[in-house]
């Protein structure tokens, strides 16, 4: 099963936020320190399921990522929903945007850890193979792992 839950119970940090709402920088608290992170789907502050090839993703990710830059890249993501700009992710967003309010999924939860490049570059490709190995893809918003 895969193990992005863990990115928002403790020692981990987590953002609530509306896509495509304009988002002061100071807003997001992240470091700029290398690390991973989520996106998720939220409804009421619990995870908003995801139809998914293979079975619904309850946990309701839309995003897997790594940086060098938690505080810059959470903060380009947030920005691109609302641009269409700078993210790639969050490009997809913002041209199908429509669609996902429509279906719910504007309302996310972002959770993040700090860790070493390295460190951070493995658990992010040990999370894509468990997220694809459960779901039959990768998260609707990522076009390629890691």
């Amino acid at each position: 099963m895969c193990k992005w839950n863990d990115l928002f119970r403790e020692n981990s940090k987590v953002i609530r936020i509306e896509l495509g709402e304009k988002i002061a920088r100071r807003y997001v608290k992240a470091r700029k320190i290398s690390g991973v992170y989520v996106v998720r789907s939220v409804s009421h502050n619990k995870p908003k399921s995801i139809r998914r090839m293979f079975d619904p993703d309850k946990n309701g990710i839309l995003h897997l990522g790594r940086t060098a830059n938690l505080k810059g890249r959470i903060h380009s993501f947030l920005r691109g929903t609302r641009t269409g700009k700078e993210h790639s992710e969050a490009m997809r967003y913002h041209r199908h945007k429509n669609e996902y309010k429509k279906r719910g999924y504007s309302s996310v939860q972002i959770g993040y850890k700090e860790l070493p490049s390295r460190k951070a570059k493995t658990l992010e490709l040990k999370r894509f193979d468990e997220y694809a190995c459960a779901f039959g893809e990768l998260p609707p918003l990522n076009s390629k792992r890691g």
